[in-house]
């Protein structure tokens, strides 16, 4: 991909799949972060190098916290906790862009937004508190109702782990729990890996 003899469509298309590889925040979400990064538009050639830099950045850090995650894990099975923690923070989880946590969800939120122009499915309380809490800090507000947004998630968390799968509830938790992650990055920004991580934690 670095090669500039290379066909562009060649290094597009190897830049593509790393993106789809790495994907910190999302297909979508991270070309957006790219873009805005670089200040050029992707389908500009020169966008491309500068931009496998920030990824390679991006993924240096995650990398780096997933060794140490997988360390303290080792750790913890040995004294008896062979499952981490439920609710707690892994290197992937909720998704963030590593270095610019902030940003990244940001960008993601945008997205997620932009996917959603005219809200969720009908007459879902929980879809249209989120959509509200997004709207709103994608406008500055400096506040949301954090206590709504938690038991938001824990109703998702909660679903997750005893809903049938494909009820309609499901399709609605699996949908908002990473939205809540972003959200909750946008607000606090980087996290630390294996504590909890909520909106009144």
């Amino acid at each position: 991909m670095r090669d500039r003899l290379l066909p562009v469509e060649q290094r597009y298309r190897s830049f593509g799949s790393c993106v789809q590889f790495s994907c910190p925040i999302g297909f979508e979400a991270t070309w957006s972060y790219l873009q805005s990064v670089t200040g050029r538009p992707w389908r500009d050639p020169m966008f491309l190098l500068p931009a496998l830099g920030i990824l390679e950045q991006e993924r240096a850090l995650r990398m780096a916290e997933e060794v140490a995650y997988a360390n303290l894990r080792r750790t913890e099975k040995a004294a008896g906790r062979r499952t981490p923690t439920f609710g707690c923070t892994t290197p992937t989880w909720p998704q963030r862009w590593h270095g610019d946590e902030r940003a990244g969800a940001t960008h993601a939120l945008r997205v997620w937004r932009r996917r959603n122009p005219g809200g969720g499915p009908f007459g879902d309380r929980r879809w249209a508190l989120v959509l509200a809490a997004v709207d709103s800090l994608l406008a500055g507000a400096p506040h949301v109702d954090t206590k709504a947004l938690q038991r938001c998630l824990d109703w998702a968390r909660r679903l997750h782990r005893t809903s049938a799968v494909g009820s309609a509830d499901s399709r609605v938790a699996f949908e908002l729990e990473p939205v809540l992650g972003q959200l909750q990055v946008h607000q606090r920004g980087a996290v630390v890996v294996n504590t909890p991580w909520g909106f009144t934690r």
